[in-house]
């Protein structure tokens, strides 16, 4: 079993996965992929699985997009570092073993499609495009409280970078319209959806997380 979690930049997805691989150790969490391949190890491996379609109509939605050129490159990068950590799992993860992975192509979505002017059909492309895990698992909770995380982190994340308080809440009303589309489309293709309400504290919103991942078998007691 192999399960992505994703939702807005924000909600809770990475503190509470990072807590569960405190308490579990079959659990890849954001930065438990040890890279097994040299650069031209990677580009043999990008072009042999024929990743074409997939990167060109990424780069396509990134480049006619609304961000900023900065932005862009950054989003562009991050797509490049996303693909290498899929080739990664895919070569050195244990088939028989059960992983919980945020950091993928299904997380990065946000970053990538959320200023698109035509948001519904770029992301019914992407979703039914994208490499896809057993389970996805998604992170909701109110832009309010997102927002209202966000502005304690130190750091700003790309997409939300040159946005005041009012952009910020337009994007992350507008992710729900692509999670709308991507629970639709993943459904249809076989992955299994869970929804997580994370609008609680981050103790509370591992406990959901826990259960969850507990059902579909990627922990056991």
């Amino acid at each position: 079993m192999f399960a992505e979690i994703l939702g807005p930049s924000a909600v809770g997805k990475s503190t509470a996965l990072k807590a569960l691989c405190v308490k579990y150790d079959k659990i890849i969490g954001p930065d438990g992929l040890k890279s097994v391949l040299s650069k031209d190890d990677y580009r043999f491996y990008m072009d042999f699985f024929s990743f074409d379609e997939f990167l060109n109509g990424c780069i396509h939605i990134i480049s006619t997009s609304k961000m900023r050129p900065s932005q862009k490159a950054s989003a562009i990068s991050m797509l490049n570092n996303t693909a290498r950590k899929h080739f990664d799992r895919l070569l050195s993860a244990d088939k028989k073993s059960h992983y919980l992975q945020d950091e993928l192509f299904l997380h990065r979505s946000f970053s990538l499609l959320c200023f698109s002017d035509d948001l519904k059909k770029v992301s019914e492309w992407y979703f039914s495009t994208v490499p896809i895990p057993d389970a996805a698992i998604f992170f909701n909770a109110s832009p309010d409280i997102i927002l209202k995380r966000h502005k304690a982190r130190a750091v700003s994340v790309n997409s939300y970078m040159y946005k005041d308080d009012e952009q910020l809440l337009e994007v992350i009303k507008r992710s729900s319209i692509m999670y709308e589309v991507a629970k639709e489309v993943l459904y249809s293709r076989g992955v299994l959806i869970h929804e997580l309400d994370a609008n609680c504290s981050p103790s509370k919103t591992l406990i959901k997380l826990e259960k969850i991942v507990k059902e579909l078998g990627v922990i056991r007691e």
